[in-house]
């Protein structure tokens, strides 16, 4: 995917799916978009950089992946991305 299309301060879900997500300039870290729990697809950070599962209401950290509550019983799985001409590629 593009860097342009990956809002700074945001983030997209990605095919995989992975959650890209956009800190600054060309920093970006990526998880897998699957909750741990119950494999639903995990939403968008909020502005306080919380990420909730819209199935059972688990959050994790935007930061880190980590688990913040809920029922699932670890954080996200981290992707290893950079960017390469423009684009989020997997590392």
């Amino acid at each position: 995917m593009k860097l342009a299309e990956v809002p700074v301060g945001g983030g997209v879900v990605a095919p995989g799916p992975v959650l890209v997500l956009r800190t600054a300039g060309e920093q970006v870290t990526a998880y897998d978009a699957i909750c741990p729990h119950a494999s639903i697809t995990i939403g968008l950070p909020d502005a306080n950089g919380v990420i909730t599962c819209p199935g059972h209401g688990g959050h994790f950290r935007a930061s880190d992946g980590a688990r913040v509550d809920g029922p699932a019983p670890r954080g996200l799985r981290t992707i290893a991305v950079a960017v390469r001409e423009g684009y989020v590629v997997r590392a």
